[in-house]
């Protein structure tokens, strides 16, 4: 359950709504779920890639991926019926359901097909697709889980099982588990191991997720305690259909005999020929992907040196531009400062003048007061000369005035002489007096 409780029908159709609006097609029903499960809503999660699961289903209720059943590989389907002929198996045990499109053709046989999908969106669509297969046992379990629940439980009939493993995908790669515990539990086992490096031939596809995940028989060497005989398929990779994945069949005592005898398809190759064909395949691949990544290198260096060029015509174009403006600029700030460096001189020269102005101006007022201070002590001098004019005219006066006594003569020699004296002395004041006059005019006239 979702919820808890019951919800109203109103928290229904919000959901819904949100939902639809979220993840309108399968794809978006997927990313949601994924988020969810991110989140830590296992169970909402699992609701969304059921939804995305029934909406794959509507739209293709018989999808057929990868080209058909064993990805579209006719010698590889006409092998597995032979292995199934000649072993006499008796069950079909497969890791990987993926949309059941193998799973669907496997079970034609008749024979009891258990699948397991890990991956619920895979998982649901597989239920709705197989649902009416009732040989086919479908369980939603991680592989490992999957088979050692499988062999606890016991329920496959006796007689040699066919397991077919294709459960790894990406960073999941449980399949050098499988082979163990499929070898350790199982007493008449028959393993084929999909999407697997066939040494003598690199036409054949396989699944290669880095430094110790590919599909090999170095790998299965180094990682699986069981030493099986291995077979590969005969034909050529060129003859094969579809996407031409490779395979190996690895089986035990009587049942490696009757492969060696009964099924022509597929030859047999020791542990110690396989790695070595194995190394020589690797190296050869080790080799292609250094000629690839140099190639890649090279264009890449190629593609970087074009556009180091490029971006350095760029920056050449800009700077030259730059460089331009700048000269553009420089000119106008030079004519700019010229300009404003004659203003300067022409206010420099105003002020010059002013000051010229300024110092002849104070000249004349020192000037003037010098006079004024002169005319001051001439008029003191003056004034003191006036009064000892006056204090002699006194005294003359008094001298007439005696002599007037004494006699007529010298009487008239001495008021000529004063008279003189005061005409002397009137023509000095009125001198002075013109004197005053005119510079009081002149200094009227400058101002």
């Amino acid at each position: 359950m979702l919820f808890e409780s019951p919800p109203p029908e109103t928290a229904f159709a919000s959901v819904a709504e949100a939902l639809l609006r979220l993840a309108p097609d399968a794809e978006g029903f997927s990313a949601l779920a994924e988020h969810l499960e991110a989140n830590g809503a296992a169970l909402a999660a699992r609701a969304a890639q059921r939804c995305a699961a029934e909406l794959d289903f509507d739209a293709h209720p018989a999808m057929d991926v990868w080209g058909g059943a064993f990805n579209g590989q006719e010698r590889r389907q006409t092998l597995f019926n032979q292995l199934l002929q000649e072993l006499k198996i008796v069950t079909i045990v497969e890791t990987g359901t993926f949309r059941g499109t193998t799973t669907n053709y496997m079970a034609k046989a008749g024979l009891p097909v258990f699948s397991c999908e890990l991956r619920p969106r895979y998982f649901h669509y597989s239920s709705l697709r197989l649902a009416n297969i009732p040989n086919i046992h479908l369980e939603r379990a991680d592989s490992r889980r999957f088979l050692r629940e499988l062999f606890d439980e016991n329920p496959l009939p006796p007689g040699p099982a066919l397991f077919y493993l294709d459960a790894h995908w990406e960073h999941h790669l449980p399949v050098w588990e499988e082979v163990d515990q499929i070898f350790s539990r199982h007493p008449s086992p028959v393993i084929m191991v999909d999407d697997f490096r066939v040494p003598t031939d690199s036409g054949f596809a396989y699944d290669d997720y880095g430094k110790d995940k590919c599909l090999s028989v170095t790998n299965l060497h180094e990682a699986v305690t069981a030493r099986p005989s291995m077979f590969f398929p005969k034909h050529a990779s060129a003859h094969e259909t579809g996407a031409r994945r490779g395979c190996v069949v690895l089986a035990q005592g009587d049942l490696a005999d009757y492969i060696r005898r009964k099924v022509p398809m597929l030859t047999e190759l020791s542990w110690t020929d396989a790695l070595i064909l194995d190394g020589v395949g690797e190296l050869r691949n080790d080799l292609a992907r250094f000629a690839l990544a140099t190639a890649n290198r090279t264009s890449r260096e190629q593609e970087l040196e074009r556009s180091l060029a490029e971006e350095l015509q760029q920056t050449r174009a800009r700077s030259e531009a730059q460089l331009a403006d700048l000269a553009v600029e420089l000119q106008q700030t030079r004519a700019r400062s010229e300009a404003q460096q004659a203003d300067l001189l022409a206010k420099m020269a105003r002020l010059e003048l002013r000051a010229h102005e300024l110092s002849s101006a104070v000249a004349r007022a020192e000037f003037i007061q010098q006079q004024r201070e002169l005319e001051t002590e001439n008029a003191r001098r003056d004034a003191a000369a006036a009064r000892e004019a006056a204090t002699g005219l006194q005294n003359l006066v008094l001298r007439l005035h005696e002599e007037l006594r004494s006699g007529r003569t010298e009487t008239q020699e001495t008021l000529r002489l004063a008279e003189q004296q005061v005409a002397e002395l009137q023509h000095s004041r009125w001198r002075r007096i013109g004197l005053l006059l005119g510079l009081a005019r002149k200094a009227s006239f400058e101002r």
